[in-house]
């Protein structure tokens, strides 16, 4: 507004507007090209043989998006401006009709469009994943992901829309009674400064909310990376021995007597045929297989883990059965299931009895298609073998150095020892497979450095913004330490304000993207995995930042030279 009171031209005023742009996205385009050669180099050995015109490349694509971001947001800040005239640009204070997103309530659409996209994604049982078996292979529809960035939209538009009128309809009933003494003038001034707190709700809030649903999403995507390899070889540490060697070496007890193994079961892994089908059959131990390895909920159908193997310990001759042949043959819980078992003392198949009891979609170490789970000691009966030839051990900590102890302790014995930490490296047959810990690593620092820095802007507004107010309140006689409290209630409502909109919306947001996503995990997970130490880093950033933030701005309030600050206009 003053250089068109003095003259300039809006083609002037959009040229002073690219000039800014372009030194921003030149500064802002190179120093965030380097931070990323950097992290990359950080976090891949050799780094991604990236070229000199490929760098180049790189640079030159950030400076254009760093200026296109920089002028879009400069020509939009000044555009009411260019359509105002110099007297009414001049105004501090002015009348405005609501804006044009307000009339047609896009906000309440929005996060109506997001909760039908994911009922209609949950209800459609989508399938992400295409030939989960053989080949995976991820395949998404683009409209799923409508659903988060429509929910992040409509809450941010939904609380501009607010502009904190309902934190100050909460706030004056608490400071009415008590208006008279300290607190109650504190909360008083935070009530009439609703608008501005609002705005720092929507900033803190919204990075807290960025940083709790990247913590939560990766973090369940890790804890199902482990269970995606546990479920490949069966257990944390998995033996598989010749036949009969585990009966008659005792291979259970020497595997359990290794230093760092905390429990053990072992089970038989053999076939048998259902109708002309021949398929795997599991012979556990229901009393001890829980402990050894990890069963979820997940795994199976009509019942927790813990209920279905409490029916197969019930009943002798129970049989739990896949999914797909529960469906291929038409099978009920309570039918009689008649299996063909091979005899290994006479050779021939005989047939044998088993009541089916549950329905399975997973079991460690099984296929991904038919295969059953019976009493390992009516499975014995029935097939005169040598007894369990695999052993499963849960390992109290670092799996790999177990497995070498173990690896060592029963290398007579012809045993062949595997750990879920070198599955996890080798497994095929997910899409978690994908490593993005590096990933993980730079987002979460990222937002970690946002959230504190969010919280220091926020102070650094505040003080801006009442710079006059306290100089009146020093040149009156306030002690410092009264004007500084201003600034600690407000910082104090917006952080636990924000922190409250963070876990809700950040919680949320992991919610929807990992139901979305179930079909990438192999399994699904039965609930989200809550990286704890993460999120009490970012939620100490934020209030390590505002206590340092407030008290180097109570500090500068000593300084303030009140004359000067008094005459400004």
């Amino acid at each position: 507004a003053l250089l068109r009171a003095r003259g300039a031209t809006r083609r002037q005023l959009l040229a002073v507007a690219t000039a800014e742009s372009a030194v921003i996205g030149a500064i802002a385009g190179v120093l965030g090209a380097g931070a990323a050669f950097a992290a990359v180099s950080l976090i891949i050995k050799g780094g991604v043989g990236l070229t000199a015109a490929g760098a180049a490349l790189i640079v030159v694509a950030c400076v254009i998006l760093a200026f296109a971001g920089a002028f879009t947001a400069r020509v939009g800040a000044t555009s009411s401006v260019w359509r105002a005239n110099v007297s009414d640009s001049r105004r501090t204070v002015r009348r405005e009709g609501r804006a044009l997103w307000q009339r047609l309530y896009l906000d309440v659409v929005a996060l109506g469009l997001s909760g039908l996209i994911y009922w209609l994604t949950a209800s459609t049982g989508f399938s992400a994943v295409v030939n989960p078996d053989s080949n995976p292979t991820l395949s998404l529809a683009v409209y799923m992901f409508f659903a988060p960035a429509l929910l992040w939209i409509g809450v941010t538009l939904l609380l501009v829309r607010l502009r904190g009128r309902l934190f100050g309809w909460l706030i004056r009933p608490l400071a009415g009674p008590r208006a008279g003494d300290w607190r109650g003038l504190l909360l008083a001034s935070a009530g009439r400064r609703s608008a501005a707190i609002n705005r720092g709700l929507i900033l803190v809030g919204l990075l807290l909310a960025f940083g709790v649903s990247l913590g939560v999403f990766t973090a369940t995507y890790d804890q199902q990376v482990g269970v995606d390899a546990q479920l490949t070889i069966g257990g944390g540490v998995t033996v598989t021995a010749p036949p009969a060697a585990v009966a008659t070496r005792g291979l259970a007890r020497k595997v359990a007597s290794v230093r760092g193994v905390q429990a053990v079961s072992a089970l038989d892994h053999s076939y048998a045929y259902v109708g002309p089908d021949l398929q795997d059959i599991y012979g556990i131990d229901p009393a001890t297989i829980a402990r050894a390895t990890t069963l979820r909920d997940s795994y199976f159908l009509g019942g927790s883990a813990s209920q279905i193997l409490g029916r197969l310990h019930a009943r002798p001759d129970s049989v739990i059965v896949s999914k797909e042949t529960i469906t291929d043959y038409s099978l009920n819980l309570g039918d009689l299931l008649n299996l063909r078992v091979l005899d290994r003392q006479s050779g021939h198949f005989h047939v044998v009895g088993f009541h089916v009891v549950g329905i399975v979609q997973e079991f460690p170490s099984a296929p991904h298609d038919s295969f059953m789970v019976a009493n390992l000691s009516y499975l014995r009966a029935a097939d005169h073998g040598g007894g369990p030839n695999v052993i499963f051990a849960r390992a109290r900590s670092d799996p790999a150095g177990v497995a070498r102890d173990v690896a060592a302790a029963t290398h007579g014995d012809g045993t062949v020892v595997k750990n879920v930490r070198r599955q996890s490296v080798q497994t095929a047959t997910s899409i978690t497979t994908v490593d993005l810990s590096g990933i993980r690593d730079i987002e979460e620092v990222f937002a970690v450095l946002l959230a504190a820095a969010a919280m220091a802007l926020f102070v650094a507004l505040s003080v801006s913004e009442r710079r006059q107010e306290f100089a009146t309140m020093a040149a009156v006689g306030a002690p410092l330490s009264r004007i500084g409290a201003f600034l600690w209630s407000e910082a104090v409502l917006v952080l636990a304000m924000a922190m409250l909109l963070g876990a809700g919306l950040g919680w949320l947001l992991s919610e929807m993207l990992v139901a979305m996503l179930q079909h990438v995990f192999d399994p699904p997970p039965d609930h989200l995995a809550v990286p704890w130490g993460y999120l009490a880093g970012l939620i100490g950033a934020a209030v390590g930042a505002a206590i340092l933030a407030v008290a180097l701005a109570a500090r500068g309030l000593g300084r303030l030279r009140l004359g000067v600050v008094l005459r400004e206009p």
